[in-house]
């Protein structure tokens, strides 16, 4: 079990950070981490998700932890990401979703399309983290409640 003082302690290194901002955590059982979501002001409204592995906690005593959150310049790593997931591993952070990506080609979802896509964010914006992402001719969204949604992208005329 992950010491509660160095989740405790993760959260209030992302608070000095991100002053004025408020610091939701949660675990992740299936991905075995915390995970850490930054809201603008006193909002519901996410500028910033980070997940930190269990490994990374486990691993490291709280100076240490302290130590690499300068280091690794994380609050710096956790701006530039912006609403991108960054993971906090043993072997530094990661960027999810950055790695190698081609350019991206101009399409759009339908109107339909969309307001599904939008329906899907209201209706489990409160039961867990969303993930999303474009892949090749689709856009696809999950939630840690286990809820996926799908749509075909179509070229801009």
């Amino acid at each position: 079990m992950t010491d509660p003082r160095k989740i405790a302690l993760f959260g209030e290194l992302l608070k000095e950070s991100f002053p004025g901002d408020h610091v939701h955590d949660a675990e992740d059982f299936e991905r075995d981490c915390w995970f850490y979501r930054v809201a603008v002001g006193s909002s519901s409204s996410q500028r910033h998700r980070v997940r930190v592995s269990a490994e990374f906690l486990d691993d490291n005593d709280e100076a240490t932890i302290k130590t690499k959150f300068v280091t690794w310049r994380l609050a710096d790593v956790i701006r530039g990401a912006g609403n991108r997931q960054v993971l906090i591993a043993n072997g530094g952070p990661e960027v999810v979703g950055q790695k190698d990506r081609d350019p991206p080609m101009i399409t759009t979802v339908s109107a339909h399309g969309l307001s599904r896509l939008r329906a899907f964010i209201r209706e489990h914006e409160y039961c867990g983290e969303l993930t999303s992402d474009v892949e090749a001719e689709r856009v696809w969204m999950t939630c840690t409640c286990g809820a996926v949604i799908s749509r075909v992208l179509e070229p801009v005329t």
